[in-house]
This record gives structure tokens, sequence and C-alpha cells, in this order.
């Protein structure tokens, strides 16, 4: 038992296995890093409602309080773990879906959002242009809603 205890807490360093609470999203964006003294520039490596990885020079230390900064963006969160030029964060409040989908797919509408415009017996070309532009509309709106929750 004491070997098994042994191998896990060199592939834990020694901590206990992470539960994750929220699915993680791989990325590759840029982001700022805000102290009370200082901003640093990162990339986001991964992303979930609870935390991201990040990569850059000089981040600050474990348990160092931060805003994690991208477009309009901000976070408060912890720094949990850090090595070399990697680092853990940690949320304070979690992001909603609509945030999270908002980072890492921008030009596209959250899954809610995809609606079709459909009428029993017609095709889709025989939809007129100011009733697509109605339902595009209409799309808009359901996403942007979906995004501010």
């Amino acid at each position: 038992m004491m070997g098994s205890q042994a191998a896990l807490s060199l592939v834990t360093n020694g901590t206990e296995p992470s539960r994750r609470a929220s699915m993680r999203h791989r990325a590759l964006l840029l982001a700022k890093l805000v102290t009370t003294t200082n901003e640093y520039s990162v990339r986001m490596r991964d992303l979930s409602a609870t935390g991201a990885l990040v990569e850059g020079e000089g981040i600050p230390r474990p348990g160092t309080d931060i805003i994690l900064r991208r477009g309009n963006l901000e976070v408060l969160a912890t720094v949990r773990w850090s090595t070399d030029n990697h680092a853990g964060l940690e949320f304070e409040d979690p992001l909603s879906e609509g945030q999270v989908w908002a980072q890492i797919n921008p030009a596209l509408e959250p899954p809610a959002a995809r609606l079709s415009v459909y009428r029993p017996g017609f095709k889709g070309d025989q939809v007129k242009a100011e009733e697509r532009a109605i339902e595009r509309a209409r799309q808009i709106a359901a996403a942007r809603k979906f995004l501010s929750t």
C-alpha cells in the first residue's frame, strides 16, 4: 500500500488528484493578469467556468489575487499554482456558459441561439429575404440574451 501512495505522490506532486467541477476548453487566447502593482501579458491555454490555465513570463506567485482581463471579460481570480511560466487560476465566481462560449468561439453564436427558419411545406429558398432578415434579428437577440446570462 505504501508503494502505491508514493507513486501517486510522484504523479500528483504530493497533492490530491484534482476533481474538476466544470469542463475545460482548450484555447490559445491573449489575455492580461492585473495585480495591484503590475500587469502581465499571458496566453490562456484553457478555460472553464471555474478557472483557467495561463502561460507567460513573470506570472505572480500562488495565493496572489488578480483580475483576468480579456476583451470585455474581467474576472477576479486567485493564482492557485505556478510552475516555470504556467499558472492555474481559480475564479472567485464561476463564469456563465455564455461567457465561456464568447471567449472560446467569439465569432459564432452559442448553440442555443442556432435556430433556423421553419415553415412547413416550404423549402429554404422559398423563404423571402425579408423573412430571413426578421428571423436573423430574432436569432441575434436570442444570442445576446444568452450571452448576458
